[in-house]
């Protein structure tokens, strides 16, 4: 979201001219729509080599990724507005629009936050004029379009594909025989068997483009650490010993498949020794070694997964699904 700032003077044109800023630093704090693409100052040219004319959108329905485990400032000043930068752009390599603030349900009403970012407006704590838009469905799946974990670049398949097509070695000029080719060509062995792998049951994508690397390595979606997530609730009575399986769950309640190593077990908010638990972490199933004082006790987990089939708008590090915002204003 951005607001009207301080008029500046044209150094094409001469004249004063109205400005766009954050709110945070704007002259009403009201903000008036949101900016679709990178804005650049026009200094001394009028072409596109010199910068782009600003423009907003409003009343219009958009998409943005969620990240609940950063908390607006609560000061529409410039310490406010670096406060965010320094959490979300520094800290998290995200400098783009996002939903921010734990809370944040489908039907709530939102508000900018000094950086332009969105956050849950509070019923009788804000105020209503600060209203910019509603949330209206929200998708907090940890793979949203399964279908592109399924486009594959299998490990031996980076390299050139013609070296699966003639792998005997010889020249590719034609002899009495014909073109030299492997007879294993004929038998079906062909570069699409490369895609078609030991990965053919927990597809990968494509390295670097969405597997959750992100853009800068170590803030990807990857490096998003799922917190206190529910596994279950322990039974009214148990045994020493007894073994009981949860399967790890995103924040939608869906299947959580790929974890990585350091998945830490809680049983009323106290962790669970490591020796009693076993992880299959393709899968995602947590095996527990209950004790008899685990009855009726929630079971919950921290760890982080592997994603793959990420949307690049959402492969940043904290965020945890995408919100749809109806803006209304």
């Amino acid at each position: 979201m951005v607001a009207n700032g301080k008029a500046s003077k044209s150094f094409v044109t001469k004249k004063f001219r109205s400005t766009l800023t954050l709110p945070g630093m704007s002259l009403t704090k009201n903000p008036i729509g949101v900016v679709p693409y990178n804005i650049t100052k026009d200094y001394l040219q009028s072409d596109r080599f010199g910068g782009n004319q600003p423009s907003i959108i409003t009343q219009d329905y958009i998409t943005l990724p969620y990240i609940p485990g950063v908390e607006a400032d609560a000061r529409f000043t410039k310490q406010g507005v670096l406060a965010e930068e320094q959490a979300l752009t520094v800290d998290l390599k995200m400098p783009w629009g996002s939903v921010i603030g734990a809370g944040v349900q489908d039907g709530d009403y939102v508000k900018a936050t000094p950086s332009g970012r969105l956050t849950k407006w509070i019923k009788d704590t804000d105020n209503p004029i600060d209203i910019v838009g509603q949330v209206l469905a929200s998708d907090m799946n940890s793979e949203p379009w399964g279908w592109m974990q399924w486009m594959l670049w299998d490990e031996s398949a980076r390299k050139e594909d013609d070296a699966f097509l003639n792998r005997s070695g010889a020249s590719n000029l034609p002899s009495d025989g014909g073109y030299p080719y492997d007879p294993a060509y004929a038998e079906g062995n062909t570069t699409f068997q490369q895609y078609q792998s030991s990965l053919i049951n927990n597809p990968t994508g494509i390295p670097g483009l969405h597997d959750g690397t992100g853009n800068f390595l170590g803030y990807g979606k990857n490096d998003t650490q799922y917190t206190d997530m529910a596994l279950g609730t322990v039974g009214d009575t148990v045994q020493a010993g007894t073994l009981m399986a949860f399967q790890a769950k995103d924040y939608a309640g869906g299947v959580m498949k790929n974890l990585q190593e350091g998945v830490v077990v809680k049983i009323a908010g106290v962790v669970v020794a490591a020796e009693r638990v076993t992880i299959d972490y393709g899968k995602g199933i947590i095996t527990v070694n209950l004790e008899e004082l685990d009855a009726t006790k929630e079971v919950t987990a921290d760890f982080k997964a592997f994603h793959y089939g990420t949307p690049t708008y959402m492969d940043f590090k904290g965020v945890v699904g995408s919100v749809h915002v109806l803006l209304k204003r």
